[in-house]
């Protein structure tokens, strides 16, 4: 071996082993697992790893045979196989698929349709006459081999049952199949038939290790050919031996070397491509040595052959190497799948990030004590201006009862007749009626307080409407909050996670305190009527002591008059009382009312700010966890960086090994 070459294979070995496949292939897999990917990434990664551990552990390896009808193809095949069974173009006919040669213990042909139905030689083909006669005697390996033939035209050929074709495949107990190796021809590329080059892509890309493309020595080189191979094989090229068939032909020694110097360039120049695999090699001398025909030229014949033989060693080497390479170049799209696709499920998620975080900032509230102030002084305001109406519509209705009272006093009195019945109208129709007004005027104060919880009541909707906005904001930013349930349905402490379900368990319930505090608990109504025209039966009575020593005094009229004028003093003086104590009653229960507003404001606010605290503590932990993604990222990336690039190393130097040892040299030896 020479110095360069021993470096090569040198080479080859050190990176190799550094492009350990089942090293890679548990890499993928845990770096896979630390990621969440969408499914259809999950199922693509999954499939990949199987796939790759399925073509790494199966031990046959895969050739391709390409080439145009009349090419030699059959002809190299048969001569692999070291028998003349594919002689008359048998496999002509099964366009709709390529044909799968692997070993079996006696010949046998298995053809699977596309509706699953299979039909095999052994199975369907061979007569009742011909199973009755095997009794006797076992027919020869070529009679065999001649029944197989007709049994593959009658199932495949034609056009019509052949595109239902899913699969041919022929077992043969050739030597070479039974080391592992497994043929796939392919049908002839330049026939009219369309799925001809969909076959045949799909075979070289998916099933094949390597392929040989056959090239006649009588017709190197067609455009056909090239037009092929550059529309459907360009990305295949490098598992791809030339193989330049029929050199038997060429008789002249001078003629061959310069054809064998010629395809190469011409290769080369219409793909693109610099340094090809390309051999030469004459198929017919070894099938005619296996069929013992009569040689024209039995020493060049011997010298093909024994050309052949290098070429078919290189071939398994090749194959060998290949599978490799197909490893590694499916290792390398797959980390590179991951380079593209890592980055990307960052961006998505600092992206959701980032619309979080300025959606938070958007949405909080900068100075929350500041704003609870105003909203609270704003509520405060506004129920003080929202209650004065029924403030001065109580006190209104104290003014027109104290009117209407005088009036029907004033009446009563000026229509006694006679001194006695002064008196008599006073106890039994004056005061019974005053103390009606009493009841009634503390039933119509107790009315307008109760609208007084009514106007509270509003101004705290008003007030939740308002906060059903904000949290809704924080809702949208992830804060889990149900802003639906019933206002008063339980309290802050017991809902402290959704917050807003009735963050007091009833504004009602701080009416009544304020009710109770005003007016004296469960004696709210006692506290009404003490308020109202207070001690005025005490004060008539005594008005009135005076009145049985003046019965011989004053005129009637005059003490009609001046009994009028003490009773309106007195009732007077008792309205003014009521007027003061229920202006000041109103004006406490308004307090009061605007206290338990505030507090339930305060409370509201409180646990608002708690979220908020929460959600900006949850963004900064978020942040964290992004950065330190991001470095985990960082280093994985380079860590598939560095594993990608040793797997293109391999890959390239493995393609260089193996186009170095396929010399054209060896091949023209056959000169």
């Amino acid at each position: 071996m020479l110095p360069a070459e021993e470096a090569l294979a040198d080479a080859k070995r050190r990176l190799l082993a550094a492009a350990d496949i089942g090293d890679h292939l548990t890499f993928i897999q845990k770096f896979a697992a630390r990621y969440e990917w969408p499914q259809p990434a999950v199922d693509h990664i999954r499939g990949a790893l199987e796939a790759i551990r399925a073509r790494q552990a199966d031990k046959d390896l895969y050739l391709g045979v390409v080439g145009e009808f009349s090419s030699g193809k059959t002809t190299f095949i048969n001569a692999l196989m070291r028998d003349d069974l594919l002689k008359t173009d048998v496999l002509q006919a099964t366009t709709a698929t390529a044909t799968w040669m692997r070993y079996g213990d006696q010949l046998d042909v298995e053809v699977t349709f596309q509706d699953g139905e299979q039909r095999s030689y052994r199975r369907d083909g061979i007569t009742l006459w011909n199973r009755f006669t095997a009794w006797f005697k076992r027919p020869s390996f070529g009679t065999e081999k001649s029944r197989l033939r007709d049994f593959i035209h009658r199932t495949t050929a034609e056009e019509a049952v052949a595109a239902t074709l899913a699969g041919v495949t022929i077992f043969h107990p050739s030597d070479a199949f039974r080391r592992g190796l497994v043929i796939i021809d392919t049908p002839g590329i330049n026939a009219a038939n369309p799925r001809h080059a969909e076959v045949t892509t799909r075979a070289v890309r998916e099933q094949c290790d390597a392929a040989i493309v056959v090239i006649p020595a009588d017709v190197p080189v067609s455009q056909s050919l090239l037009a092929f191979i550059g529309q459907h094989l360009s990305d295949s090229v490098h598992r791809c031996v030339f193989l330049v068939t029929k050199l038997d032909l060429i008789r002249r020694p001078t003629e061959r070397e310069r054809l064998l110097r010629t395809i190469p360039k011409r290769l080369e120049a219409a793909l693109g491509v610099s340094n090809l695999s390309v051999l030469a090699v004459a198929p017919r001398t070894v099938v005619d040595q296996v069929t013992a025909e009569e040689e024209e030229n039995p020493q060049a014949a011997e010298a093909f052959r024994r050309e052949f033989a290098v070429v078919e060693a290189e071939i398994w080497q090749t194959l060998g190497e290949q599978r490799e390479v197909i490893l590694m170049e499916r290792l390398t799209v797959l980390m590179s799948q991951l380079l593209a696709w890592i980055p990307q499920a960052l961006d998505v998620q600092e992206n959701e990030y980032r619309r979080r975080h300025e959606a938070l900032l958007r949405s909080q509230i900068p100075d929350l004590a500041g704003f609870t102030a105003a909203r609270r002084a704003y509520h405060r305001q506004h129920l003080a201006q929202s209650s004065a109406p029924l403030r001065e519509l109580t006190l209104s209705q104290i003014r027109e009862t104290r009117n209407g009272l005088l009036r029907e006093v004033e009446a009563a009195v000026m229509a006694v007749e006679s001194k006695a019945g002064l008196k008599g109208v006073v106890d039994e129709t004056i005061a019974p009626r005053i103390t009606f007004v009493k009841g009634w005027l503390g039933e119509q104060v107790a009315a307008r307080l109760d609208e007084l919880g009514g106007l509270v009541a509003a101004e705290l909707a008003a007030f939740e409407a308002e906060f059903q906005a904000l949290y809704r904001q924080l809702s949208t930013l992830g804060g889990a909050i149900d802003y639906t349930e019933t206002l008063s349905s339980r309290s802050l402490a017991g809902n402290a996670h959704h917050g807003l379900a009735a963050v007091a368990a009833g504004i009602a319930a701080e009416q009544e305190s304020a009710a109770l505090r005003t007016f004296g608990g469960a004696g709210a109504g006692a506290a009404i009527g003490t308020m109202l025209m207070p001690g005025i039966g005490t004060v008539i009575g005594g008005a009135l002591g005076w009145f049985a020593g003046a019965l011989f005094g004053p005129s009637l009229p005059e003490l009609k008059q001046k009994c009028f004028s003490q009773l309106r003093e007195t009732i007077d003086a008792a309205f003014s009382q009521t007027h003061t104590n229920v202006s000041r009653a109103f004006d406490q229960a308004v307090f009061e009312r605007q206290l338990g507003l505030a507090a339930t404001i305060d409370r509201y606010f409180a646990h608002y700010g708690q979220l908020v605290a929460q959600m900006i503590e949850r963004d900064r932990q978020e942040a964290q966890r992004l950065e330190a993604k991001r470095e985990m990222i960082r280093r994985d990336l380079r860590d598939i960086e560095t594993r990608r690039a040793t797997l293109e190393r391999g890959r390239a130097v493995l393609r260089q090994a193996g186009r170095g040892s396929l010399s054209r040299e060896g091949a023209v030896r056959c000169q």
